[in-house]
């Protein structure tokens, strides 16, 4: 095997490992590891489990925000909060293998469950009509959607709650037969349940996502 298929291979296998960390396999461990079940800073307590409480910590920043690096969790570990004490409290500091492995899952949207990106925009093909679950969800603020459409023609992209009201159009004009990836910004939405809805070519499909705040 030469240096060039090796290579190739090295940036395959961090690709895969990079999709699969999760908060139940990975993160969880490090956190039990380092006794790290909530650290205090500023005003109030700022809680690492759990997986819910990752992203509301009630009137206080969320510890971690889904693809930004310079989270409250990763500040800490790094020891440069600059508020409040770094995590873990007393003991030995987190490894850099366990700080690389924090910082990944942030990257990756700091999903609860290993779906990977790719697994979930593999399953769209350019002439189905299909929709695709949210990436990250639970998510705050922002989430991608993925869907595909047969045909030209109008395509409603809608987000309902739970008792069934539009809050929000996130797409209503008229696109090419394809497959399509939109942000959802919910800035300035509850957190909570709400429903994504997909109307094109005579169909419909609808799936569920969650905003934590």
């Amino acid at each position: 095997m030469n240096l060039r298929s090796i290579l190739i291979l090295a940036v395959l296998s961090a690709s895969l490992q990079a999709q699969t960390v999760n908060y139940t396999q990975h993160i969880k461990p490090i956190f039990d590891k380092y006794e790290c079940t909530a650290c205090h800073g500023g005003s109030g307590g700022l809680h690492v489990s759990p997986y819910a409480q990752l992203f509301s910590t009630g009137n206080h920043k969320p510890v971690v925000v889904a693809n930004d690096t310079n989270s409250i969790l990763i500040l800490k570990v790094k020891g440069i909060a600059g508020f409040g004490s770094r995590m873990p409290a007393g003991g030995d500091p987190i490894s850099d293998a366990d700080l690389r492995t924090l910082v990944q899952w942030v990257k990756n949207g700091a999903p609860l469950n290993a779906t990977a990106v790719v697994e979930q925009e593999d399953r769209l093909t350019l002439r189905s009509f299909d929709l695709a679950q949210n990436y990250p969800n639970p998510f705050n603020p922002s989430t991608r959607i993925r869907f595909a459409v047969p045909q030209q023609g109008q395509v409603a992209l809608t987000l309902h709650d739970v008792t069934g009201r539009n809050v929000m159009t996130v797409v209503n004009r008229v696109m090419d037969a394809g497959q399509y990836s939109v942000t959802l910004h919910a800035d300035e939405l509850a957190g909570g349940v709400y429903f994504y809805r997909l109307t094109a070519a005579g169909r419909t499909t609808v799936k569920k996502l969650m905003l934590v705040k």
